[in-house]
């Protein structure tokens, strides 16, 4: 039929009321007919007329749909753009025809024409209008690879037209006219969502980065944490282990370090997904960094790649909320990091701020109940002293200085000459005690000595219990310790380094000789006094002495009472009254000891 008779024929038929008539069938199959002409205006109007007459018979659909596919194939531009059109038209009047001519446009796509391209974008955007979700199944269908494609040049044409499909949605997107008809949370969005994420793992990493940067992190489902992130975020995961595993097995010959060129891009990602949007659980992605921040691989990396490595676990540090077992077994690779930037260029600004966001991230961990170790806060001190003061070095000097003071021990130190050391427990007696004065700047010590002889304990030369209640005066600073001679003699002997207790002084301690018996008209027995920190020097004013002595040791006793008669026979000075204290006895004679067993022998008899 020539193009001037169908004219005829399509314009009289449009007027008659009878959709489903003869005529009407007749004018179809004229116009399907049309489409097999070559003459392309016959072509062109037969494009323009099929969607006017194949919605009225269902059993000719197939036959018109087809004919305007081929339309859409013709050799002639003019024809193509116009089977394009005749696409757009039958899918607005019958939503069924929807995925079947999305595909088909997404097919031409591929398209050399420019002008054609562009017309086949607006057509997909129709049918976006038409059925969103529909339309974004059929896209994400092309970019997920097939699972049994093995002929090559099909397999090259898919990964072609897969470029082209997201380089559409991407323009789409960035126009405004995807969000248009993809509403937050509606099935739309999660088609397209779920159809990017599970082509993740079958894509390659270029395609990958496009889908994640260019697609994914643009939409909305991420700006609050829902599920289809927590599997965006496992994706990820595995994607960026996969890479790092690549990554590692390649060894730069020249330089002997790796290069994380593969893994670098997923870094970022990962910080967006898991930090910025809280998607997933943060410790999966402590876990990840684990072996990278281990010795063996972040060593072997370049300098570079430390850096970007460090500051996006410093970027995880500042997100944590918590201190799991993953963070705690990074926390102890601290010092390691902290060498790890101190071989970088410190002058540059990229270093100091990877070590202003590690400190800042280990003084947040602090506060949610993390314990800085001193080998940690040691290794930060040897940071600080190579890190200039300018630019961040101001920052980092400061943050140094609030980790140490977060550090128990340097916040509040004992006293250095707080010691104390308990005495073995032995049963207690009622012997006799001595009260002693020192001065008020002196310290109170109190000192509790058993007659070992009778308990059958075994004496020490160690002081038992030493308790110093009150600090020392300005002038009298804190001095090590004296070692002092055994038996405090004028014979020379073993150094020992510990201040000899009261007891070794009066002759009971094992490590000083013991006294040797005496007749009663022997001489007065003396024995001197070690010089120690307790001692106030002899050019000291008068000493008021304030240290209190309970229970005077009582071995050889019987000795001690001989000793004492034959001093008061012989006419030796005694002290002036019998009750009066072993010091003020021992300041009479010069710090000489005297003992006194006269007092002690009366009032042994008068308890006996």
């Amino acid at each position: 039929m020539e193009e001037r008779e169908l004219q005829v024929l399509v314009r009289r038929t449009k007027t008659i009321s009878d959709k489903t008539g003869s005529s009407r069938r007749s004018a179809l199959k004229q116009l399907v007919q049309a489409t097999r002409s070559s003459n392309a205006s016959l072509k062109i109007f037969a494009a323009n007329n099929i969607p006017d007459f194949f919605q009225d018979f269902p059993e000719a659909e197939e036959d018109a749909i087809n004919a305007v596919y081929d339309l859409c194939e013709d050799q002639m531009s003019p024809v193509r753009m116009a089977g394009y059109n005749a696409l757009v038209q039958m899918s607005r009047l019958e939503k069924k025809w929807v995925k079947r001519n999305a595909d088909v446009l997404v097919q031409l796509l591929q398209s050399d024409d420019p002008n054609e391209v562009a017309m086949v974008r607006k057509a997909l955007v129709d049918h976006l209008q038409f059925d969103s979700r529909v339309t974004l199944g059929v896209l994400c269908d092309q970019v997920v690879p097939p699972d049994d494609l093995a002929d090559p040049e099909e397999l090259a044409m898919r990964n072609s037209l897969r470029t082209l499909v997201l380089s559409f949605v991407i323009g789409e997107l960035k126009k405004g006219q995807l969000i248009r008809y993809m509403a937050p949370g509606s099935e739309a969005e999660d088609t397209l969502v779920n159809g990017l994420i599970s082509a993740i793992p079958k894509l390659d990493e270029t395609d990958t980065q496009v889908i994640l940067k260019d697609i994914l992190m643009q939409l909305q489902f991420l700006d609050t944490p829902c599920p289809r992130g927590a599997t965006l975020s496992q994706s990820v995961l595995q994607r960026a282990k996969s890479a790092l595993f690549d990554d590692h097995m390649n060894l730069d010959a020249q330089n002997g370090t790796r290069s994380l060129n593969k893994t670098r891009p997923y870094l970022d990602m990962l910080s967006v997904i898991l930090i910025s949007k809280r998607q997933g659980n943060l410790e999966d992605l402590f876990n990840f960094y684990t072996p990278i921040l281990g010795k063996t691989v972040l060593s072997s990396i370049s300098t570079e790649d430390q850096l970007i490595v460090l500051r996006h676990f410093a970027e995880a540090l500042h997100a944590c909320k918590s201190n799991p077992p993953s963070v705690i077994r990074l926390l102890n690779l601290t010092p390691f990091f902290f060498e790890c930037l101190s071989k970088a260029n410190l002058t540059q600004v990229i270093p100091q701020k990877v070590c202003v966001l590690l400190l800042r991230g280990l003084l947040l961990v602090a506060d949610n109940g993390w314990v800085i170790p001193p080998q940690v806060l040691h290794s930060a001190q040897s940071l600080g002293r190579i890190v200039p003061s300018l630019d961040q070095g101001g920052d980092i000097h400061e943050l140094i200085r609030s980790m140490a003071a977060k550090r128990p021990e340097t916040s509040s130190k004992p006293s250095p000459i707080s010691r104390t050391a308990s005495a073995p427990p032995v049963p207690s007696t009622s012997g006799a005690s001595a009260k002693l004065t020192l001065p008020p700047s002196s310290s109170t010590i109190s000192i509790s000595a058993e007659p070992y002889a009778r308990s059958g304990v075994k004496p020490t030369s160690k002081v038992k219990t030493l308790s110093r209640k009150q600090p020392l005066d300005s002038d009298s600073s804190p001095q090590p310790t004296k070692k002092v001679k055994k038996g405090g003699g004028e014979g020379g002997g073993e150094l020992y380094s510990v201040i000899p207790s009261l007891l070794s002084r009066m002759g009971t301690s094992p490590s000083l000789p013991k006294m040797p018996p005496h007749s009663h008209s022997g001489p007065v027995r003396q024995q001197t006094f070690p010089h120690s920190r307790l001692q106030r020097s002899e050019s000291s004013p008068s000493v008021h002495m304030g240290l209190k002595i309970k229970g005077a040791a009582r071995k050889e006793e019987s000795l001690l009472s001989t000793e004492s008669e034959n001093n008061h026979h012989a006419g030796q000075r005694q002290a002036p009254t019998v009750n009066s204290s072993l010091m003020d006895r021992l300041a009479l004679n010069g710090g000489m000891v005297i003992i006194d067993s006269h007092a002690r022998r009366s009032k042994k008899r008068g308890m006996a």
